[in-house]
């Protein structure tokens, strides 16, 4: 078996699951080294791809060989660099070629990549993932003088070429080839394999590491096209930052109030170079406001938004540079980036935002506030040289935002004093609901003293700098000011008055300069902030190796306990077993006297004693004489003790000295037990003296939708109906819990019911038990003794049955417990594993919710497409086999698939195991929750 053979995983991510989502279904593709065919399998069978192969490990390669359109394999044509692939495959144009960790195996991965570019398309891309031999864990090793290669790894005993990330990036361009997309998989120095070479003292030198980019980089995955048909899509892996920061991004909810500090989401989230994040929409919401990053200047790019509203835009606010074809991000040089989320979200539900964003560090942001100053002294400095006179514009937005060919040149008359003024007029064709003014074309102090329109307007300044009483400051070569109609009318006409005072050159370096002396105080805070951080992660990771020691040591107590705890139950199933032999002789002994003469002769006498036996003091007699016959001495000791402590509460019940009633237990289950009681006056009512049928116990193991909870609430119904008053008690609340209150059935709910003395206390209130499913076997060990009958109702299918659960099944049960079981497959089971168990069966009663409701049929079946109709029906979850239905659909032709009718009937066991989602090209109709009644149902 080669080392090579791993499973081909999604979750987590990494290097195989990045290379195989960047792949399109039905491409053409050559794998390089696919080992056991790992991908290769996923590629043909889930993506329908066609894969040739090239391999060296030939054992490793025919089992490849079986997914692979064509195949190379051996020392001799399956050695990359013998070039027999290039003779094979000279004609091929494939669509991708992959090395998913193998260049490092070669002597010269720079001259294989190159003449990739022979039988690559021009559309083509090379997909690479590489080890970084930068990686922090190697670099600790190296300053202790240690280079220690491992089995599989960064240090690969079979690695030939090492490489960096400046080193790939030289290796790609020489070859012809451009960086159109890049990803890294990040992992911990402790986390690697490297971390078991680590000397004692490494946490004092991993300090020096803190902060370094791509330190923590264990692998780069790498998309390349040639460099000729790149175009527009090139990067640089350099522009990415991966150290694993965590920054707070908050969703502001706009109710038709604005955005303000009481109405928001902020969640703490950890940044390598995507966030993607879920937010939940109250109804009647106007529009969304979404900032990447809360106190960090950032460069952010919005990848994807998903909703289940109509989004019409979205817009950075106080972006310096927005994201443009020959620009990958939006460029947010202030703490506070913002976008507003523009859509009908008055219905909505949630939103989830997909973004990357990469923090500006304190360098490049002084470099580029720099940058800033040079461009607008630059550009003010050009303007004046070519231009004598100051003007501005209006940009409409007529329903695709601010565009150039929106653009007006309105007559504005600037005067010596520095006023303005300026009238608007618009067309029928150029109606508008917004509009943005540019006063000016110079970094200038704006007062607007006067604006009027034929509509309610709002004005707010866009790119403001600062701002002082009604002076608005901006430092930029066009000042800009949002005007928004507030009715429901457009904007047709409009007047304009202000004061326009132009910033001077020390104004503005003084100005920029502040912006300096700000940036860089807070960041020298930040990296003290960061410093004190990493010294605290220290001190907690040498805790947290202390409690790992500390929970070792209790780990093996604890192994030593349960063996011991083991040991014990053998003995007593073992003593048992022999008292139940005693007694067979016992009976059978018995039995000879009753056939006997002597039997006969002693009638009278047996009739005196059947008249004592009818008498209290006889009875009781009559009962102690046979337990010590049956039980022996302990079992009988433990029944008198429970007759009398059942005699004192009838007693002290009648007294009235504060015994324990089904009131007071109301009052104790809140107190004591830290419970939670439902319908409290259906509880209260069973102590009055009228109260008839019998008083019943039902304890469950949860209290969710699904199959036994609704069996013990239907069970309850049967009870109630037959004028019993039961009561249901669970350690776990549910749905379950206010479906059984609507129909007058109290719930009590106490979280750690298995392991107080609540059920053993209070039992003798009761008239009858009944615990359902094999996991309450805690309360049948409180009950083997209790002198009322116990019912234990048992439903399980083989997988409930581990090893635990059934160790911890007692091997004989005692006379007062009684086993019922769902059908005649639980009867099976457990007889299976406790053959000495004397079974019987209760089966359900559930209500047809179909028969109550009047509903219509879930899926309307058109009889007369005479299709071929499959149902599979249960809760969706992996132990169901759901998916390997899906998978078995998914591998049907489409003409078979339409003959057929599949229907999904059963509730989501968890958000991700709905398996019909994954026919996205077939018909899918969902049915809400009430729709379907604690059922759900997919037609395909």
């Amino acid at each position: 078996m080669s080392k090579y053979d791993f499973e081909l995983i999604f979750d987590p991510p990494n290097s195989l699951s990045m290379i195989i989502n960047m792949i399109e279904p039905k491409s053409k593709i050559l794998e390089f080294g696919p080992a056991h065919g790992r991908m290769t399998k996923y590629l043909k069978e889930n993506l329908n791809c066609i894969v040739d192969i090239v391999e060296i490990d030939d054992e490793a390669g025919k089992e490849a060989s079986q997914y692979a359109n064509n195949a190379l394999l051996g020392d001799l044509d399956g050695n990359i660099e013998n070039y027999v692939w290039l003779k094979k495959f000279n004609q091929a144009q494939y669509d991708y070629i992959i090395f998913a960790d193998v260049l490092e195996h070669l002597h010269n991965p720079q001259e294989i990549v190159e003449k990739c570019k022979g039988v690559l398309k021009d559309s083509g891309s090379i997909l690479i993932s590489l080890p970084n031999i930068a990686h922090n864990s190697i670099l600790l090793n190296l300053y202790f003088n240690k280079f220690k290669y491992t089995s599989v790894g960064l240090l690969d005993e079979t690695h030939i070429r090492f490489f960096a990330l400046n080193d790939l990036e030289t290796i790609y361009k020489d070859a012809g080839f451009a960086l159109v997309e890049f990803h890294t998989i990040v992992s911990s120095a402790e986390n690697t394999e490297q971390a078991e070479f680590f000397d004692a003292d490494y946490k004092k030198i991993e300090k020096l590491f803190n902060g370094r980019n791509f330190g923590d980089v264990y692998q780069f995955v790498f998309k390349l096209q040639k460099s000729e048909y790149a175009g527009n899509t090139v990067i640089s892996a350099n522009d990415f930052n991966t150290q694993s920061i965590q920054i707070p991004v908050t969703l502001y909810f706009n109710s038709g109030e604005g955005y303000n500090q009481q109405e928001k989401e902020t969640r703490i989230v950890e940044v390598v170079d995507r966030i993607k994040e879920r937010f939940e929409i109250s109804k009647g919401i106007k529009s969304l406001r979404f900032d990447p990053s809360e106190g960090a200047p950032c460069n952010v790019r919005i990848l994807n938004i998903i909703t289940d509203a109509q989004v019409e835009k979205v817009q950075p606010i106080n972006a310096i540079n927005e994201y443009s074809e020959d620009r990958y991000f939006d460029e947010f040089l202030n703490a506070d980036p913002m976008y507003e989320i523009i859509g009908d979200f008055e219905r909505a539900t949630y939103i989830e935002i997909e973004a990357e964003i990469n923090l500006i560090s304190t360098l490049n942001l002084i470099d580029r506030t720099y940058s800033i100053i040079e461009e607008v002294i630059g550009e003010r400095s050009n303007f004046m040289k070519t231009s004598k006179y100051m003007y501005g514009c209006i940009y409409l937005d007529l329903g695709n935002g601010y565009r150039e060919e929106d653009k007006l040149i309105p007559e504005i008359h600037y005067h010596d004093d520095g006023t303005f003024s300026t009238e608007i007029r618009l067309g029928q064709e150029q109606t508008s609901y917004r509009l943005r003014f540019d006063p000016c074309n110079f970094p200038c102090h704006i007062t607007l003293t006067n604006v009027n329109s034929n509509v309610s307007i709002e004005v707010n300044p866009v790119n403001l700098s600062d701002k002082n009483d009604l002076t608005d400051t901006f430092m930029h070569m066009s000042p800009s000011y949002e005007i928004l109609s507030k009715e429901d009318k457009p904007i047709n006409t409009m007047t304009i008055e202000g004061i326009c005072r132009q910033c001077g050159q020390d104004e503005i370096d003084a100005y920029w300069n502040n912006r300096l002396d700000e940036y860089e105080m807070k960041f020298g805070k930040l990296r003290q902030e960061l410093s004190d951080i990493c010294n605290k992660n220290a001190i907690l990771s040498e805790q947290i190796g202390q409690l790992q020691n500390s929970n070792t040591a209790l780990f093996e107590r604890f192994k030593q306990a349960d063996q011991q705890a083991a040991e014990l139950n053998a003995q007593l199933s073992q003593t048992r077993l022999e008292a139940a032999v005693h007694l067979r002789q016992v009976n059978e002994a018995y039995a000879v006297v009753v056939n006997s003469q002597c039997w006969k002769m002693t009638a009278p006498l047996r009739v005196v004693l059947d008249s004592i036996k009818k008498t209290k003091i006889g009875n009781l007699g009559h009962k102690t004489i046979r337990s010590l016959r049956t039980y022996g001495v302990k079992s009988t000791l433990y029944k008198v003790k429970a007759h009398l402590r059942k005699t004192r509460m009838m007693k002290a019940e009648k007294l009235g000295d504060g015994i324990i009633t089904f009131e007071q237990i109301v009052a104790i289950t809140q107190q004591a037990y830290q419970g939670t009681v439902y319908l409290e006056y259906k509880i209260k009512e069973l102590d009055r003296d009228n109260i008839n049928g019998r008083r019943i116990l039902l304890i469950g193991h949860e209290l969710s939708l699904t199959g036994a909870p609704v069996a013990l609430h239907y069970f309850a119904k049967a009870l109630q109906k037959n004028g019993d008053r039961p009561i249901i008690i669970a350690p776990s609340n549910g749905n379950m819990c206010g479906t059984s209150c609507e129909e007058g059935i109290p719930v009590i709910v106490i979280n750690n019911l298995y392991s107080v003395d609540f059920v053993s206390r209070y039992a003798p209130l009761f008239d009858l038990i009944v615990v359902n499913t094999i996991v309450g076997y805690p309360i049948i060990a409180m009950l083997t003794e209790a002198d009322l009958p116990v019912l234990w109702w048992i439903h399980e299918a083989e997988a409930s049955y581990t090893d635990d659960t059934i160790k911890m099944l007692p091997p004989i049960l005692p006379y007062n417990i009684h086993i019922y079981c769902g059908g005649s497959y639980a009867e099976r089971l457990l007889l299976r594993y406790r053959p000495k168990y004397k079974t019987n069966q209760l089966l359900y009663c559930v209500a047809d919710y179909a028969e109550e409701m009047h509903m219509k049929a879930i899926i309307e079946l058109n009889l007369a497409e005479k299709k071929t109709i499959f149902a599979i029906v249960g809760t969706q979850e992996k132990r169901k086999g759901q998916d390997v239905v899906v998978d078995a659909i998914l591998s049907m032709r489409r003409e078979q698939v339409e003959r057929c009718l599949f229907v999904f009937v059963g509730k989501k066991c968890d958000p991700y195991t709905l398996y019909a989602n994954g026919l996205p090209d077939l018909r899918i109709e969902r049915r809400s929750h009430a729709d379907c009644s604690h059922r759900s149902a997919h037609a395909f």
